[in-house]
């Protein structure tokens, strides 16, 4: 069997002890969740540091009671803090994963 220099390229990267690495820090990654504690809104916005490391791919804000005339909630997210301004009496939680 004769081997073109693509191909010969492409076994020559494909080190098993690296690849291992890179699946196992994909893993880690994609297992890292975060859920705070019920929170209280205020109306102005509350730093919930999620410990991810990374910034999230995915937050949920979860409204747990809703104080009467409603609420509503803006977020945005970081790699130390999800910022959450919600409705002051409004309790919520925050789920995070990177």
């Amino acid at each position: 069997m004769v081997l073109n220099d693509l191909e010969k390229e492409m076994l020559n990267t494909m080190n098993p002890a690296a690849m291992e690495t890179q699946l196992g820090d994909r893993i880690n990654r994609l297992e890292r969740e975060f859920q705070s504690t019920e929170q209280t809104g205020t109306g102005s916005a509350q730093a919930i540091a999620h410990g991810l490391g990374v910034e999230p791919r995915i937050v949920i804000i979860s409204f747990s009671s809703i104080p009467d005339g409603g609420a509503t909630y803006t977020y945005t997210k970081g790699t130390a803090n999800v910022n959450v301004t919600a409705t002051t009496g409004a309790k919520y939680f925050v789920y995070a994963k990177a």
